[in-house]
């Protein structure tokens, strides 16, 4: 079965959840989404930290790191 999206490539250049979430829908809908980030400034939806509420706050972000 083939996706919609299959044979397409998405650049996602954003830095917090709704972004990555787009790229994400657009990957589950078969397009090839390649993350770019400043080696100075990644993706600040990224960086939670090690208390509970960022660690749930990371949890929201599992789908992101899907393979």
């Amino acid at each position: 079965m083939t996706r919609p999206f299959e044979g397409i490539r998405a650049v996602d250049v954003t830095h917090v959840l709704a972004g990555s979430f787009a790229a994400y829908q657009l990957a589950v809908l078969g397009a090839d989404v390649i993350k770019v980030e400043h080696p100075d400034d990644p993706d600040r939806a990224a960086r939670t930290g090690t208390d509970k509420g960022a660690f749930r706050a990371r949890n929201v972000l599992s789908f992101v790191n899907r393979k």
